[in-house]
Parts: structure tokens; sequence; C-alpha cells
């Protein structure tokens, strides 16, 4: 039985959580992962509509991911799991100092909240649904200009409809 880990919250984080956001954190190793899903995992990044299918797939992403941002880390704040299915609230935070498909290297670092939704199969990942900010990670990056951030970010409102 592995030690465990207890999220920012003071709970335990569950063991199969705990293996994911190390296996996407800074290790090096894509077998601390690749380890913890499915041959045929699915996992969908929601805020940009990328779609990636198999442990091939998921590979090359994690290799992009470390190229582009070589300290990416995942920093658990909660998360829960049932036999069937998990989720996860996290910060993933890094330095971009290699090139992204869409946004060349800014050398910019970002902290970004992020959600997961997990589908499990015999006590792994078969299905990763993440959600996140995507406008928030490119303007921390210098890819989206401060006016049409401010476009596209909810201002907060009061109790009672008054902004």
């Amino acid at each position: 039985m592995t030690q465990a880990s207890m999220d920012v919250r003071g709970a335990t984080t569950p063991e199969i959580i705990q293996t994911w956001a190390k296996g996407w954190s800074t290790s090096g190793d894509p077998s601390v992962l690749l380890g913890a899903v499915t041959d045929n995992i699915v996992f969908e990044d929601v805020a940009v509509g990328g779609v990636f299918n198999g442990t091939d797939a998921l590979k090359g992403l994690l290799a992009e991911v470390r190229s582009a941002v070589p300290d990416f880390t995942v920093t658990v704040q909660d998360a829960f799991a049932t036999e069937s299915m998990a989720a996860a609230e996290y910060v993933i935070s890094g330095t971009q100092s290699g090139d992204l498909p869409y946004l060349a290297s800014s050398g910019k670092s970002f902290s970004i909240r992020a959600s997961s939704v997990f589908e499990l199969e015999g006590g792994k990942i078969r299905r990763e649904s993440r959600y996140y900010d995507a406008a928030r990670f490119l303007h921390d990056l210098g890819g989206l200009d401060a006016a049409t951030f401010a476009k596209l970010t909810p201002t907060p409102s009061t109790p009672g409809g008054g902004a």
C-alpha cells in the first residue's frame, strides 16, 4: 500500500489521482501516467476541443507538454473517487520555454485552476475530460492581449445582480 497523500484542504487524495498528478508533473518518465490509464484512454481537452485516443496519442501529448513546459506541475487541491468515477480540482503551472503548436515560446509562467472528470475501469483511468480557462492560459503566456482578455473575462457580480 502506498503512503496516503493529503490535498491542500487536508483530505486524503485517492491513489489513482495521486498517480495521475505525478504522471503529468515533471517526472520525465511517461510510464507513470501511462500506467494509470487503460490502453483505450480518451483524453479530452474541453477548453480547446482536443481529443486524444489511446496511449500513443496521450504519450505524444505528454511529450509535447514536457518539451514546451519542462516544469509542468499538477497540484491537487481536492479530489474524490468511486469505483467508476473520479474528479479532481487542481492547479497546473509551469514556465513555457518551448513552442506549443499554437503559441511560440514565451518564457512566461502560468498558474491556472483546472478540473477533470474521470471515468475509471479496472482501477485505471479510461477517460479524462479536462476543463480550464483557456483565455487565462493564453493571456498568461502572452498569446492574448489584455483588451481581448478583458472582453472574455466575466466581471464578478454581487448577490442581487449588481456589478
